[in-house]
């Protein structure tokens, strides 16, 4: 990993803590300004879908926003992520967990829809 990709990686890190910091407060425009930024420096260093919990972030925003076309997008694309690299054998590995919170997200998601 070369300097300019541990660069990457910290402006991405530093992104995604800005962006909690901001959630916590509620104000989720700026989470989610923050959020896409991390996600813009993580995809200069790595394979897009190398999973980050970005995009669950993201989705978890919307949806607070109630923003519900852009939370279904975001979470389908983290619950995609995390299937992949999910093991099937430990059903409370973080991916199986983290699976399992897109998945309510989504219902939820569609029952507010219906």
């Amino acid at each position: 990993m070369g300097l300019s990709n541990i660069m990457y990686d910290l402006i991405s890190s530093w992104h995604i803590g800005k962006g909690s910091k901001y959630d916590k407060k509620g104000n989720y425009d700026l989470a989610i300004k923050h959020y896409y930024l991390a996600l813009e420096y993580h995809r200069k260093t790595a394979p897009k879908e190398r999973p980050t919990g970005i995009e669950e972030m993201l989705a978890w925003s919307y949806a607070k926003l109630n923003d519900f076309v852009k939370a279904k997008i975001y979470a389908e694309n983290a619950l995609a992520i995390y299937l992949r690299y999910q093991d099937e054998n430990k059903p409370k590995d973080f991916f199986s967990e983290s699976a399992n919170r897109m998945k309510k997200l989504l219902k939820d998601i569609e029952n507010i829809k219906s």
